[in-house]
């Protein structure tokens, strides 16, 4: 299915989404059956991205990995959501439903946060197989990790110069890692 460059489809399914094409690069996402272009990322926003992947490939062992850019449909089949990185665990078959990933990260910016915090984690929270979500803030060192619990998720704050330990997949992370290359503000204990 294609369109004329510029003209989005006033609806649409996640099957009907997935075979669309609007001629640009422009990426988009599917919110609630509706066509949402994205922002391309700004040049901290990829560096970030760049740096997580970096460190979370060299920790996790294969069948996982980490991939940019992860589609991440709703089971509704009304939202198709672009995840900026997520961990895999399974083979990536073509024509085939890929796994559910175990690990989703978000990077916000101040024009994504709410969506990105709200409906975006809220659904990744609603998939079985994931276990963690990191929201990673680019305009400032924090990062928000939500973690699967038995009876709920527990969301904890790093700031500063944290190490963040992940169970599922094993990771530990450090913030002077994930923001190699950026100056951004530095979160103190009395901003929180």
């Amino acid at each position: 299915m294609s369109s004329d460059a510029g003209a989005l489809p006033e609806s649409m399914s996640v099957s009907e989404f997935l075979l669309w094409e609007d001629g640009t690069d422009t990426r988009h996402e599917l919110v609630d059956g509706r066509v949402v272009a994205m922002a391309p990322p700004s040049p901290t926003h990829s560096t970030i991205a760049a740096n997580l992947a970096v460190m979370i490939g060299t920790q996790v062992a294969p069948p996982s990995r980490p991939t940019v850019e992860w589609g991440v449909p709703r089971p509704n089949g009304e939202s198709y959501f672009q995840a900026d990185l997520a961990v895999v665990c399974g083979a990536i078959v073509p024509g085939e439903t890929p796994p559910d990933p175990v690990l989703i990260v978000e990077i916000t910016s101040p024009s994504t946060y709410d969506h990105d915090v709200g409906r975006k984690a809220m659904f990744y929270r609603e998939i079985p197989a994931c276990r963690t979500i990191p929201v990673v803030e680019s305009t400032r060192r924090r990062v928000t990790v939500l973690t699967r619990q038995v009876n709920g998720w527990l969301l904890r704050d790093h700031i500063g110069d944290a190490v963040i330990d992940i169970a599922e997949p094993a990771l530990r992370l450090t913030l002077a890692d994930i923001y190699a290359g950026v100056s951004l503000e530095r979160v103190r204990p009395a901003d929180t």
